[in-house]
């Protein structure tokens, strides 16, 4: 069942992807890093399987960034995080698959690891890092850096 779900969702993002660029022109997004002992937890989704991401998305109608990032994180890792200790990493604009859109990245610093992170359908994989794996979106190698000169990744 899990291979048709997923066979359905990249057909039909190949038919809506010139609508689905149209919408996401120019959009905001944020992006989730967390760290847990020194390395920051990456994924990877079902539509871009050979691609490590951090975790986020869009921000929806009436949604602050902060409340969008820790929704992405209870939908794709099945995280409930405690805003108090969500603090912004950088912002900036990126160029992803020819679409440009404007980030917040927030980080996180997790005290315990949790059991199971992924969801059964958005993420099939994900690991601890201390460097930029091959096949990181560009954005994950700046999030590195920038965690490294704040001695959170080791």
């Amino acid at each position: 069942m899990r291979k048709l779900y997923i066979l359905i969702g990249r057909v039909s993002f190949v038919l809506l992807l010139p609508l689905l660029r149209i919408y996401l022109k120019d959009s905001q997004r944020v992006y989730l890093s967390i760290v847990y002992q020194g390395k920051i937890i990456l994924v990877k989704n079902w539509l871009a399987r050979d691609t490590w991401r951090l975790p986020g998305g869009g921000i929806g109608k009436n949604e602050t960034p902060k409340q969008a990032v820790l929704r992405e994180a209870k939908e794709e890792l099945r995280l409930v995080l405690q805003e108090v200790k969500l603090a912004t990493l950088n912002s900036g604009t990126m160029q992803v698959d020819g679409l440009g859109f404007h980030y917040t990245n927030y980080v996180y610093v997790m005290d315990t690891f949790p059991r199971r992170l992924e969801n059964q359908y958005e993420i099939v994989e994900y690991g601890l890092f201390d460097e930029a794996p091959h096949g990181s979106q560009p954005v994950v190698h700046e999030v590195i850096d920038l965690l490294r000169q704040q001695k959170l990744l080791y």
